[in-house]
């Protein structure tokens, strides 16, 4: 089940701050980043397992990681093995721990990295219960995605979540495809403008995914189908693009959601 194709139900307003502010990504030899890594390859990939090992790893260098670090790094694994879950119990459970874990950003110059990866959570959150819950965690995910850019107006992971949340809140509660559509255009020109490093070097390719979503439905195929392959450019090995998006784009019969060989969760 890909969380992000339910629906947030309500209005996110942006932000309208212009600073920004770069958060210290970090080093190479930061005992976490080989741990993010997995986590990130494994969600493109949509190899459930190599998330868990990453999760696993992490947990095993917790001692020796930055507080701050370890918990984004933590939330950001638990988010992407909530996206690619089979079953909305546990989906929602990670996602529920997460939002937890990134309640405190810890060091002042995370803070807008923890908004922009809280908005996401929220956002999905905001699908996955009923009309209470989902205008609560719609309006969460609303300030969290404020709070990044009042921070760090191009932040590229912010306006990504913000758009998405747009995209699919419904008019009545000021949603709007073409407000979506050009939300995400403006997440994409950010990334290029603003390339991240380290454990915030996600969510470029997720936002070409979606921009292609957004374009079928406005029934732009040729638009859409620029759109995915840009997101395969940035990321070759993105599953969920390849092997589900553009087939079902072509009309081709899309045979499973995992790779061949890969558990449900």
């Amino acid at each position: 089940m890909r969380a992000y194709l339910t629906c947030a139900a309500a209005l996110l307003a942006i932000a309208g701050s212009s600073l920004r502010a770069e958060p210290a990504a970090p080093k190479a030899e930061d005992p976490v980043l080989s741990c993010w890594k997995q986590i990130d390859d494994g969600y493109y990939s949509t190899t459930p397992r190599q998330i868990v090992a990453g999760l696993d790893a992490l947990e095993a260098r917790k001692d020796k990681a930055d507080p701050g670090t370890y918990a984004y790094v933590r939330a950001y694994g638990l988010f992407r093995l909530a996206s690619i879950s089979s079953r909305k119990d546990q989906a929602q459970s990670r996602l529920e721990e997460a939002d937890r874990l990134l309640a405190k950003p810890g060091r002042p110059e995370l803070a807008a990295e923890f908004h922009a990866l809280r908005s996401g959570i929220d956002g999905q959150l905001a699908g996955m219960g009923d009309m209470e819950l989902t205008i609560r965690y719609g309006m969460a995910s609303g300030t969290e995605a404020e709070s990044a850019l009042s921070q760090d107006r191009a932040n590229g992971r912010a306006l990504f979540a913000q758009a998405v949340a747009k995209a699919n809140t419904p008019a009545e509660y000021g949603g709007s495809l073409e407000d979506g559509i050009q939300g995400l255009q403006d997440a994409v020109a950010s990334f290029g403008r603003h390339p991240a490093a380290g454990i915030f070097a996600w969510g470029e390719a997720d936002a070409d995914a979606w921009l292609g979503i957004l374009y079928l439905r406005q029934k732009d195929p040729q638009k859409a189908k620029a759109a995915f392959e840009a997101a395969l450019k940035v990321r070759p090995d993105f599953y969920w693009v390849s092997d589900n998006l553009m087939m079902k784009m072509e009309g081709k019969p899309v045979h499973r959601k995992f790779p061949k060989g890969q558990p449900t969760d």
